[in-house]
């Protein structure tokens, strides 16, 4: 599923043909049920353990968590209207509470919270957890992100003054 490639710097590295797949596929799922939220609010992406996602004791492996996550964040932001601003995670605090095992569906809630008045820093809390039972949680990720402030401008449509200046 997967082939070797060569980069222009003579680097051999691997593309990732579901998750190419899986990303095109969230983003139109987003577009078509966007609906008028805000960076705010709390978004959810659903999904399931496929078999190229688990190691060889049949749980969802440690790198999906986060190529799950990027898909949920990515979800999120169309959903929202903000897809194309640059960011970059610049840490992960990842805590695992219970396995999630092969054909298992979960939801990832997925919330943003702006960090500091200027818009510069966000945190973003994601939990996996059952998509029947919301307070089973499998998988916690905290992720902060940084961009500059020209790219965050359309943040400041989704998110008034004075809810920015409420946050922590």
């Amino acid at each position: 599923m997967s082939e070797d490639l060569k980069s222009p710097q003579g680097v051999i590295r691997q593309f990732d043909y579901m998750f190419f797949v899986r990303a095109v596929w969230c983003c139109v799922t987003a577009l078509i049920s966007r609906t008028e939220t805000r960076v705010r609010d709390v978004f959810f992406f659903k999904s399931k353990v496929y078999p190229y996602d688990i190691d060889w004791m049949k749980h969802m492996n440690n790198t999906k968590y986060l190529g799950v996550a990027k898909l949920a964040r990515l979800s999120a932001l169309v959903e929202a209207g903000v897809w194309g601003v640059p960011y970059q995670i610049v840490s992960y605090r990842t805590s695992y509470c219970k396995e999630i095992k092969l054909s298992q569906t979960f939801l990832v809630r997925t919330q943003f919270q702006l960090k500091d008045p200027d818009l510069k820093t966000i945190m973003i809390d994601q939990s996996f957890c059952d998509p029947e039972e919301q307070s089973k949680v499998f998988f916690k990720l905290k992720s902060e992100a940084i961009s500059n402030s020209r790219a965050f401008s359309n943040m400041k449509k989704l998110c008034s003054t004075v809810d920015c200046l409420k946050q922590n």
